[in-house]
């Protein structure tokens, strides 16, 4: 369970009855020490010992000034300076002790006129810090006492020296990029040889694959150029792959290849730069050779980390009714199969039924499986409805969904019935192929059903891989590397012996500046990286959405129909709406009819009453003034009533 945590783990076992086997190989797998206390009288003697760990090979000549404390011979509280005290004969810069004097608190705030300065500089001075030093597993080894060598545990020795190493590079490449350029002096720091000026049995500190623009640019490189500020990072790597030759870590038969890929961000050019110097021949060495080998590697490492990060599960439905789009539908669902990488699942369902039972692992098996099968099945005829069903079916299933996607390919004419029957717990994608799936109205509905589900229609022109840009990674706070499998290693031949990848991303103010990696071609270290896929939802609003899709496609042209995705937030698997949100659905149905009715009743009523009421004033108005005279004030007077009853008429209108 503690594997891959990226914890140093020391144990103790006490008295005679521990199991000291076990805990010598958790501390053996997890860069610790183990230490057995036979007694109580040993228990001081040992109990400290990992406290050799944090203080080797950190050498200071500054006073380290300590947090006021209380003494404990009743002076008060007290500060202590202190340096340390090594042993420099031995083969690591061991401590062995401490020089300390002892001020009271009392006696430095009594210093005159700068006393309460002078404690707040010692305060200042005794901040805690990280070791500035990272033991390697050889070192460790070394201080680790005879009977708790960890001889038997060099596989994982390895593993843990590749992370420490690619730890290291992270951090130095990061600072290197955040100097922009500074960090280099001159463009002899930043000297490679090309890789196809080395030779089978040459051994360079390292050598360079540059896109074939910047391959020419070399010659005549300036300070602060973007391809300057490059080359600078990953120059600046070349000691942190020294002082991993120099610690052992590549000693025996698994072998320590350093490959430094710089992404694509706007201020730096994309390069990968290889430790030591890899020699590549034949076509590789030319311009488009060159280019070809970057962008597979920095393709596929992106998207293999990625992949491990925000895994995938993908269901493409396969609705084929007509021979002549049966090819370019099965080009279509291999392309999306080979988007994914090996730690995500997918699963295909055809007229004839599911592929797999559940959704299987996207290895190139199953890519191959898919091959096969979607050229062996026949076209024909089926309900899309009772397809989408099926294949909804399997997210529901599955416990371990991620980020849910559903492809639906279609060469048939789809009708407004099927957006009323499909309620998917994915984000849904349609693509639609010939003429019958691309009349306007069945494509308004394949508009609908994607919109419904937070997805995007697709023309069968759009490229396989547009659907990803739904699903935006970030590769910030990855503090463990990601292990995986190549088939063969892209920089020697593709018939070399598959190798095993470690990469950890380097992020600079939230942007991929590149990925330093290590390979091993050793099959030993196949059982040490046994390590599950994280999951990290990736997220958009409807607005975020809606800008990705094109402009052809946009939810807003359907005029409100299907333009919202119901909840369904992006990437994530959606809820379907519970009972007590469908009963909430019929009360406010309810409520709004009874107000219907009650205003086509309370219409006329109201209608009829004003009637009466005008009538009465008229009635008023016609028999009251038919003489001549009106009461006022309790008397009776003549007036004129062709006057009088037209200026009170309008007064009561």
């Amino acid at each position: 369970h503690l594997r891959g945590k990226g914890l140093r783990v020391f144990t103790y076992t006490v008295g005679p009855w521990a199991d000291q086997t076990n805990a010598k190989r958790v501390s053996c797998e997890n860069m610790g020490t183990w230490t057995h206390v036979a007694s109580l009288e040993d228990v001081w003697a040992n109990i400290a010992d990992y406290y050799n760990y944090f203080s080797m090979n950190e050498k200071t000549n500054n006073v380290i000034w300590t947090e006021p404390y209380e003494d404990r011979y009743g002076l008060g509280e007290i500060v202590s300076g202190c340096l340390p005290v090594y042993d420099i004969q031995s083969e690591l810069l061991t401590l062995v002790g401490v020089a300390c004097l002892d001020l009271t608190k009392q006696r430095i705030l009594s210093f005159p006129n700068d006393g309460e300065q002078v404690f707040n500089a010692m305060q200042s001075l005794s901040q805690r810090r990280c070791p500035a030093s990272q033991l390697t597993e050889v070192q460790i080894e070394k201080i680790r006492k005879p009977g708790a060598k960890c001889r038997g545990h060099q596989v994982t020795a390895v593993v843990q020296g590749m992370q420490d190493s690619l730890r290291r590079g992270v951090v130095t490449g990061t600072q290197a990029f955040a100097l922009g350029g500074q960090a280099c002096h001159g463009t002899a720091d930043l000297a490679a040889t090309d890789s196809c000026d080395i030779t089978a049995t040459q051994r360079t500190n390292s050598s360079l694959i540059l896109s074939a623009d910047d391959h020419t640019r070399t010659v005549n490189i300036s300070p602060g150029s973007q391809l300057y500020k490059a080359l600078c990072v990953s120059a600046t790597l070349i000691q942190n792959w020294r002082t991993t030759l120099d610690s052992g870590e590549t000693s025996g038969s698994l072998p320590i290849l350093h490959q430094y890929f710089v992404a694509n961000p706007s201020d730096v050019t994309s390069h990968i730069r290889v430790y030591p110097g890899l020699g590549m021949s034949g076509d590789k060495c030319t311009d488009s050779g060159r280019q070809q080998v970057l962008e597979a590697v920095l393709a596929e490492t992106q998207n293999t980390v990625g992949g491990f990060l925000y895994p995938k599960t993908m269901v493409i439905t396969f609705h084929n009714t007509k021979a002549g789009t049966k090819s370019q539908m099965v080009r279509a669902a291999i392309d999306l199969a080979n988007t994914l990488s090996q730690w995500d699942q997918i699963n295909i369902v055809t007229s004839q039924g599911a592929l797999f039972r559940q959704t299987s692992q996207a290895t190139e098996d199953t890519k191959d499986r898919i091959r096969s099968y979607l050229q062996d099945i026949s076209t024909q005829d089926s309900d899309v409805v009772g397809l989408l069903q099926e294949a909804a079916s399997f997210f529901e299933v599955s416990e371990d969904v991620c980020n849910a996607v559903l492809f639906l390919l279609s060469d048939s004419a789809l009708t407004p019935h099927n957006v009323a029957a499909v309620n998917v717990g994915a984000s849904m994608f349609v693509k639609t192929f010939g003429g019958s799936a691309n009349q306007n109205s069945s494509r308004t509905v394949a508009m609908e059903m994607a919109c419904k589900h937070g997805g995007s229609w697709e023309s069968e022109d759009v490229p396989a891989g547009s659907y990803l840009q739904f699903f935006p990674r970030s590769f910030g706070n990855i503090r463990n590397p990601v292990w995986f499998n190549r088939s063969h290693d892209f920089l020697s031949s593709p018939t070399s012996e598959p190798v095993i990848t470690s990469c950890l991303p380097a992020t600079h103010q939230g942007t991929t500046v590149g990925f330093l990696c290590s390979e091993s071609n050793g099959r030993q270290l196949q059982d040490e990286i046994q390590v599950p896929t994280q999951c990290r939802r990736s997220q958009l609003s409807d607005d975020q959405r809606e800008s990705l899709r094109r402009p052809e496609a946009r939810c807003s042209l359907l005029t409100g129909k299907g333009t919202e995705a119901e909840g369904t937030t992006l990437g994530v698997t959606p809820v379907p709406p519970t009972a007590k949100g469908m009963e909430t659905g019929k009360i406010i149905a309810i409520v709004v009819g009874c107000l219907l009715i009650a205003a086509l009743v309370a219409g006329p009523l109201l209608w009829y009453y004003r009637k009466r009421k005008n009538d009465r004033v008229d009635g008023f108005l016609r028999l009251d003034f038919l003489t001549d005279e009106i009461e006022l004030d309790g008397e009776t007077d003549e007036v004129d009533s062709s006057t009088t009853a037209p200026l009170l008429t309008n007064q009561v209108d």
